[in-house]
């Protein structure tokens, strides 16, 4: 079963968005911004969702905020082939989002919809727009074809260009912990948010980020009740996960993060501040422009942990 039928948390967004699209004034741009892992994927799907079985079978259930697995609509976008759905997403390899990607995109909005029905484009993590794919895309949502929504996804701790931003309507999504304690909890089928390491649950950590946490501790045999931050990344660093296709080299930048602020409060001194500015340079300009990771992780260990 999808563990992304049900949304929890986000009922006034929700409830806002589709009383509009029912009273045909539903923005045509919208940009849903929030942290990375809070759930704006799945918000926007259960959008789509409601949007598209809003004739079908097994239509979406407003009251309760759930898809129906057996829906139509569903199977069809879940299978990225829905004839009036098209995803972008960025390239994994390259954190970027081409060009040609957008291309393909606009030649998708110039076709006839099915049915007459709306065209909708789900754009995740535009912040990994280049300058070339942002200006491509600038022209298609300056003046989009009413029958077209374009949903962006912007993970709020990034920025995105101006000019692209100005141009949608921005909801900010947020989650406090009663949610995010559900959500994992709801994963997992059972109560296990309380026993997560205070060293990570005590921080705001988005749902998935600490899903991801726990199913890696699960895989590596690691205790995450009682893990510390510093074990954490150490066991990262020796093991080099950084290397294997693993959800939780997604999450890295912020366990870095965590473990500075941990540091800066307990430390207090100038040159724990002056390590997290350095590295924090040195991360976004791997991320951005593809560098090797494992230089950066090697040099994080010598100068942060002091080991080879």
């Amino acid at each position: 079963m999808d563990k992304n039928l049900k949304i929890f948390g986000f009922d006034r967004y929700f409830n806002h968005l589709i009383s509009l699209y029912k009273k045909k004034r539903f923005p045509n741009k919208i940009i849903l911004s929030g942290k990375t892992g809070i759930g704006k994927t799945t918000f926007s799907h259960h959008i789509i969702n409601s949007i598209f079985s809003e004739n079908e079978k097994f239509n979406y259930d407003n009251e309760t905020k759930t898809i129906n697995e057996l829906n139509k609509s569903y199977q069809l976008v879940k299978k990225n082939v829905h004839p009036n759905f098209f995803k972008i997403s960025s390239n994994n390899d390259k954190n970027n989002i081409e060009i040609d990607q957008i291309r393909r995109m606009i030649n998708f909005i110039n076709k006839s919809s099915f049915d007459s029905n709306y065209k909708i484009v789900l754009i995740e993590n535009i912040e990994y727009l280049n300058k070339f794919s942002s200006n491509a895309l600038l022209k298609s949502i300056e003046e989009p074809n009413k029958d077209v929504i374009f949903i962006l996804l912007l993970n709020s701790e990034y920025n995105v260009l101006d000019t692209v931003k100005s141009r949608c309507i921005e909801y900010k999504l947020n989650l406090n912990n009663k949610y995010i304690e559900e959500i994992v909890n709801f994963y997992f089928k059972e109560n296990i948010f309380n026993n997560i390491s205070d060293s990570f649950k005590n921080y705001y950590i988005s749902p998935s980020m600490l899903i991801n946490f726990i199913l890696f501790c699960n895989e590596e045999e690691l205790d995450y009740k009682n893990i510390s931050i510093d074990d954490f990344l150490k066991y990262y660093f020796n093991y080099k996960i950084y290397k294997n296709k693993n959800n939780i080299n997604n999450d890295i930048k912020f366990y870095l993060e965590l473990f500075f602020y941990n540091k800066i409060i307990k430390l207090k001194n100038s040159e724990i501040i002056n390590l997290y500015n350095y590295f924090n340079k040195r991360f976004n300009l791997v991320n951005t422009f593809n560098l090797d990771k494992e230089s950066f992780f090697i040099e994080f260990k010598s100068k942060v942990f002091n080991e080879q």
